[in-house]
């Protein structure tokens, strides 16, 4: 079998490949061609369904479908169908596969190849073969019609032989996949890694132990501060720890303007709004009218009632 003639110019060589891809692609979609033959006392019908029969090239792949009635009971004589290899120097089969479709139908399907060197557009023609059926006594016989198609030349009529380089047959390149793996991978772990912050971020995604829980931190915190408050200081430490918690918890400084967000946030914690409110005013008041507070309250220790609100948060912090 010949090899295929290519032109050296290589930007001519990909304008033409173009060009056959697209002529390929426009005539795909041609309604095939039916062609009937039946044997002589008619009991084998065959009907071959072929492509278009024009826009071929060298390399092109031509599939023929010809479809078998038979009589119930008869066998196909499969010696007598071409088997793969080449038929003649320009034209090759290179699959052939019968199906079974019932008791009385078969389908033989035939793959060709053709690959001739010509100058011109020339009309080329698949060659007839016979078809035998075995029936006991009554065997019989019927041609598959020859079938004539265009056959037109990629290289320009204009292409004197001495222009033409035959370029051997190319092996197959092997592309790694590693490249794109990776890149794959690199974008798979950034994705997780964003998902992962926004989680922690909206307190979804406990990173920490049991043993790091912001009001746990602040009930130890609270435990190391003297039993009443005496001072100023002292008292501002109380709730300075307090909100040190709320802080922790979502990440930012939270007001008592933004306690909303907060509870929209961690939903778990919304048992608590009331206390909390109460925590943030009474807190207003330390900060901006301490003296006020330490006359009013100096017989109340706002300790354990901090330390019974860190408590309860700390038990819905467990919850995550």
């Amino acid at each position: 079998m010949n090899h295929k003639l290519i032109p050296c110019h290589p930007c001519l060589r990909k304008t033409l490949i173009g060009l056959i891809l697209t002529l390929a692609l426009t005539m795909a979609h041609a309604s095939e061609q039916t062609l009937v033959s039946s044997s002589a006392n008619q009991q084998l019908k065959l009907t071959l369904l072929t492509p278009r029969p024009f826009g071929y090239h060298a390399g092109d792949i031509i599939a023929h479908r010809i479809h078998i009635q038979h009589p119930f009971g008869a066998d196909l004589d499969t010696t007598q169908i071409p088997g793969p290899g080449p038929l003649s120097d320009w034209l090759d089969i290179v699959r052939v596969n019968v199906q079974d479709l019932s008791s009385t139908e078969k389908q033989l399907l035939i793959a060709y190849q053709v690959a001739k060197s010509v100058k011109t557009s020339e009309w080329l023609e698949i060659p007839s073969f016979r078809i035998n059926l075995q029936s006991g006594s009554n065997d019989d016989t019927a041609s598959v019609p020859a079938w004539k198609f265009a056959y037109s030349t990629v290289i320009p009529t204009s292409t004197r032989d001495s222009e033409i380089v035959a370029q051997p047959p190319q092996p197959l390149e092997s592309l790694s996949t590693q490249p794109t793996l990776r890149k794959l991978l690199i974008y798979a772990i950034g994705a997780a890694l964003s998902v992962m912050y926004f989680l922690w971020r909206q307190g979804h995604l406990q990173l920490w132990t049991r043993q790091n829980r912001p009001f746990q931190n602040a009930l130890k915190a609270l435990k190391q501060l003297p039993a009443h408050p005496q001072t100023t200081s002292e008292l501002e430490q109380t709730y300075r720890i307090v909100h040190q918690a709320f802080n922790d918890t979502a990440r930012q400084t939270i007001l008592e303007s933004q306690l909303d967000y907060f509870f929209n946030t961690y939903p778990r914690f919304k048992p608590l709004q009331t206390d909390t409110r109460q925590f943030f005013q009474q807190s207003r008041t330390v900060f901006y009218e301490s003296g006020s507070f330490m006359q009013n309250g100096s017989q109340q220790n706002p300790l354990p009632g901090l330390n019974q609100l860190c408590k309860r948060f700390e038990r819905l912090e467990k919850q995550r």
